[in-house]
């Protein structure tokens, strides 16, 4: 498992974060910073939609494809899971259907400053 999965971030975010950081040369013990996400909207960015989806400010709107699953949909944009559930309320994780549009939020990084 990864350092970004484990903490649900983007690669990109946690990569960002640490620009002196060799990120093949991590060793036990190493501080690295992770980025908080917060699923505000960037009012300067437009997100890049997916080729099957469209975007607005806030989130992207995607449409399920055969075989599709919020965690492989999360890791396709590479946001959290548990961001993407929250941006789709009354929509069942588990009964998906192809052609259902659903929301991924565009989430803006915010590093965090450790010691």
């Amino acid at each position: 498992m990864t350092i970004a999965r484990r903490f649900g971030v983007p690669v990109i975010a946690v990569l960002e974060a640490n620009p002196g950081v060799d990120r093949y040369a991590l060793r036990v013990g190493q501080a690295v910073r992770i980025p908080i996400l917060t699923a505000t909207p960037t009012p300067t960015r437009t997100p890049t939609a997916a080729a099957s989806g469209t975007s607005t400010p806030d989130f992207i709107i995607y449409r399920i494809q055969p075989g599709d699953v919020f965690m492989t949909i999360a890791d396709r944009f590479g946001v959290p899971v548990i961001a993407v559930l929250e941006a789709n309320p009354g929509v069942d994780r588990y009964a998906l259907r192809v052609g259902q549009a659903v929301r991924i939020p565009v989430l803006t990084a915010t590093p965090v400053v450790g010691p």
